[in-house]
């Protein structure tokens, strides 16, 4: 098992290596939530089964890589390059190979459910979920434009999930890759890359730039995705089709029992069926205690209940 290295160690990110001969290279920006300790980067297991050679950026908070450490590191992650590059990552870590992969040597990227920039003076209302880690002395230069790009850029969204849409959209404005859309992921786009050999695939796709074949490989393993069916159950829900919600919710029980119960508290809270709610809320604080969602949403349910 090879170790990591550390390559870097900033204000704002860690690069760490784990290096290993293999015929391409991953470049991977890691999602906001990641911890930079030296040892874990974003794909790193899925680098370990296949033998390929890593080079992880990783945050020590959400910081959407300010250029201050990038540009201290762009040099050192091309010298740790074998081969063709992909720059690789999800969300935040999305935004990063866009916006930083072409700078630091990536021949490819591939961008998950990425943002293009949260300054909220870009985004406006169109998502406001991220504009509170921006900062304007340090985000100076964040916006991702074409010549930041490898031309062999792919981005995958749900277009039924409106913030990602709004970045898509204004990605494919640029006319620079291309995107594929995976409807009822929201921003779990990410998922469609799982499995080692699936990944594989993609990343041999990516570089033969046979779009086609990606486009086909993440839609079959989108059926193998849990949060897929619960999120189609949750417009079936919406649409009051109850017994497709139910029967769509049911395909993701074994795999997500979670995700079901929840799914199934909802159900139940639309059809008035408070006690039927809170069981299932009462089964996700069973599985998971320390469920914050399912407590409120089973005090809710308790609530309707007493007053019918």
């Amino acid at each position: 098992m090879v170790r990591a290295e550390i390559i870097f160690d900033g204000e704002h990110v860690q690069l760490i290596h784990y290096k290993r001969d293999s015929q391409f290279s991953l470049l991977t920006f890691d999602i906001m939530h990641a911890k930079a300790n030296g040892r874990s980067a974003f794909a790193g297991k899925l680098s370990e089964k296949l033998g390929l050679n890593l080079i992880g950026v990783v945050p020590k908070y959400p910081c959407w890589y300010p250029g201050e450490d990038m540009k201290q590191i762009a040099g050192m992650c091309r010298a740790l390059m074998t081969g063709e590059t992909i720059a690789y990552g999800a969300s935040m870590g999305g935004y990063g190979a866009l916006r930083w992969g072409k700078e630091f040597g990536a021949s490819h990227a591939l961008a998950c459910s990425p943002q293009i920039s949260i300054d909220p003076a870009y985004t406006g209302s169109a998502d406001r979920r991220y504009s509170k880690f921006f900062q304007p002395d340090r985000h100076l230069d964040m916006q991702v434009e074409a010549r930041h790009m490898p031309e062999s850029t792919l981005v995958l969204y749900d277009p039924r999930f409106g913030p990602d849409r709004y970045h898509a959209h204004r990605f494919l404005e640029m006319g620079v890759g291309r995107a594929i859309r995976a409807h009822h992921m929201l921003h779990g786009t990410a998922a469609c890359i799982a499995g080692s050999q699936n990944a594989l695939r993609i990343f041999d796709n990516l570089m033969a730039g046979d779009f086609a074949a990606i486009r086909r490989a993440i839609l079959a393993q989108r059926r193998h995705i849990p949060k897929f069916y619960l999120n189609m159950a949750g417009v079936a829900l919406d649409l009051r089709r109850a017994s497709l919600s139910m029967s769509l919710a049911g395909m993701a029980r074994q795999q997500d029992p979670i995700g079901y119960h929840l799914h199934l508290g909802k159900h139940y809270m639309v059809l008035a069926d408070y006690k039927a709610s809170a069981f299932n809320y009462g089964k996700v604080l069973e599985l998971r205690p320390g469920h914050r969602i399912a407590r409120l949403r089973l005090h809710a349910a308790q609530l309707r209940q007493a007053e019918s």
